[in-house]
């Protein structure tokens, strides 16, 4: 499966009506956020080789650290700071991701969906780019 397949089947699922609707944007929100997650550990893992910086944690927060394991000597202040931001924005989105799994009480607005879509492909691009 490519990584793109899962931001597709986001778009594919907004496009679709069901009458479970909260369900349905909480599924919508998990699979956008996987997106990045999954497009992130591949640059890291894969292209950029940053090593893991933290390794009593889980494996989200295993990838998150690679996003601090560039080789400093060879990594301009740019690409270090650009690699924050891109941390930074995937932990927001995994926040959202466990509102959504676990704050039933808390309406999802389309607004929201609208923007972690937005988020979770910009992410995607700007990991690209490092």
């Amino acid at each position: 499966m490519a990584t793109t397949d899962t931001l597709n089947y986001c778009y594919e699922l907004l496009g679709n009506s069901t009458k479970y609707d909260e369900c349905h944007k909480r599924n919508i929100i998990g699979r956008a956020y996987y997106h990045a997650f999954y497009e992130v550990r591949h640059h890291l893992e894969q292209r950029l080789l940053w090593p893991v910086t933290k390794t009593k944690c889980g494996a989200h927060e295993k990838v998150y650290s690679r996003l601090s394991g560039y080789p400093a000597g060879s990594t301009s202040e740019m690409i270090q700071k650009r690699a924050a931001e891109i941390k930074n924005r995937i932990q927001k989105l995994k926040r959202f991701r466990t509102t959504a799994d676990y704050h039933l009480h808390l309406t999802i607005s389309n607004q929201l969906i609208n923007y972690i879509l937005h988020e979770s492909s910009q992410i995607s691009e700007e990991i690209s780019r490092l």
